[in-house]
């Protein structure tokens, strides 16, 4: 690995070189980028501007671009605290595709989701798009954002970079941008690059941190490094050794470097696995073989707090309303409509599928045991292999309130038995 600093001297807005523009250039007091395979990636500019002259610069507007280490940012925040001014900017690419979000949709076995996405990405056509494959025909519709009744329900529109995202997420693919391409793959796809060996204490690499957990589907290590990392981008492959069950295959998940210092904070994931494609009847087709008798009650858990308690509000404010394969609201719901229907009302992003839901918590550690998630109110259980047959939302006393299904629609069950897996949010 080259020894690299990151350059001040490089950064531009507008164009301008921050030696020439004079404002900038005197006000900043700190420089942070950020590039990372989950999320976008960001640069923050920390300035001195007692005298407000930067605030009043005609240069400094929202949307202008800025580039550092050939890196292209948009300017997306500007934030004062006294004298202090703050700029954030985050990835170009990943700007521009939040952009567009004019509803977009295609019926099962019309396309892949590789393609899909390309698609949605090709409408700015300056950005590559980067993937191995492109995989089989999704066999469930894909969509960016609502239509019809959901339109009109008055939540943000989604964008591209937020559907693509979800998209890919629900297979258990990744997508990153990074200097001018998006890149859409599988773990697998990243580990199979050539790996650089790491150790620790040894090449410019510090001590080397872990949380390595056989109970946790995501493992995590971080390290600090003196030799910079130009030529090991976030999505790299990496092998660490001496570090017993940690050692083995991981990859570059985010590099945070400051132009004041020599060293880069580098943290890696160990690869995590492809999820099946769903079916149109798994991950949401509701409750079969069992009565409404043997279902249903009406009965409720005593009050959460806060956040949680409003999550089970408005799913309980449903109840009644029809099942329909493939809603999330607000006249009908599917299963996992539900609960990503409820979830987006606190500003909590999940997929619409079960499997993919529980995938996704899991994944944050966020897992827990069935008679845990019987006893909390709020949490979510999930039934089959992964959490693909079912989701329902814990009401703390052994109920439920879910989508239950076609002969049902949205009801409060009854929860004994009939679940496998749990997970808050």
């Amino acid at each position: 690995m080259t020894t690299t600093v990151l350059d001040r001297a490089t950064l531009t807005l507008n164009g301008q070189n921050v030696a020439h523009y004079v404002v900038l250039d005197e006000a900043i007091t700190g420089i942070g980028m950020t590039e990372t395979i989950t999320g976008a990636s960001t640069l923050d500019i920390t300035c001195n501007d007692a005298h407000r002259k930067l605030l009043q610069d005609p240069n400094l507007k929202l949307a202008a671009p800025l580039v550092l280490d050939g890196a292209g940012f948009t300017l997306v925040k500007v934030g004062k605290s006294g004298s202090t001014v703050t700029l954030q900017a985050e990835d170009a690419a990943v700007a521009a595709l939040r952009k567009h979000t004019t509803p977009r949709k295609i019926g099962p076995g019309q396309m892949s989701r590789v393609d899909f996405c390309r698609m949605l990405i090709g409408e700015e056509s300056w950005i590559t798009v980067n993937v191995p494959k492109a995989g089989p025909k999704s066999l469930v519709e894909l969509a960016r954002g609502s239509f019809g009744e959901a339109a009109t329900d008055g939540s943000k529109p989604e964008d591209t970079w937020e559907a693509v995202g979800r998209i890919m997420g629900e297979i258990g693919w990744r997508v990153f941008a990074r200097r001018g391409v998006v890149t859409i793959a599988p773990d697998s796809y990243l580990v199979a690059q050539t790996p650089y060996a790491l150790r620790e204490n040894t090449g410019g690499v510090d001590e080397i941190d872990m949380d390595f957990d056989a109970g946790k589907p995501a493992a995590t290590a971080s390290f600090t490094c003196r030799t910079g990392f130009a030529d090991l981008p976030a999505g790299s492959a990496v092998t660490l050794s001496g570090m017993g069950p940690g050692d083995g295959a991981w990859i570059v998940e985010t590099i945070d470097r400051d132009p004041s210092t020599p060293t880069a904070s580098v943290s890696l994931l160990r690869p995590q696995p492809t999820l099946p494609e769903p079916t149109a009847d798994a991950g949401n087709e509701g409750v079969k073989g069992y009565t409404l008798a043997q279902l249903t009650t009406g009965g409720t858990g005593t009050a959460a707090t806060g956040a949680t308690e409003k999550f089970v509000g408005i799913a309980l404010a449903q109840e009644g309303k029809p099942y329909e394969w493939g809603k999330v609201g607000p006249k009908e719901f599917d299963c996992s409509g539900l609960v990503a229907y409820a979830a987006a009302k606190l500003g909590i992003s999940l997929p619409h599928n079960s499997g993919a839901q529980y995938s996704a918590l899991a994944g944050q550690g966020k897992a827990i045991s069935v008679s845990k998630a019987l006893s909390t109110r709020g949490a979510l259980l999930f039934s089959g292999k992964g959490g693909k047959q079912h989701v329902a939302i814990s009401l703390g006393n052994g109920d439920t309130i879910e989508a239950m299904g076609e002969s049902y629609g949205v009801v409060v069950g009854h929860a004994k038995g009939r679940f496998t897996l749990g997970a808050t949010l």
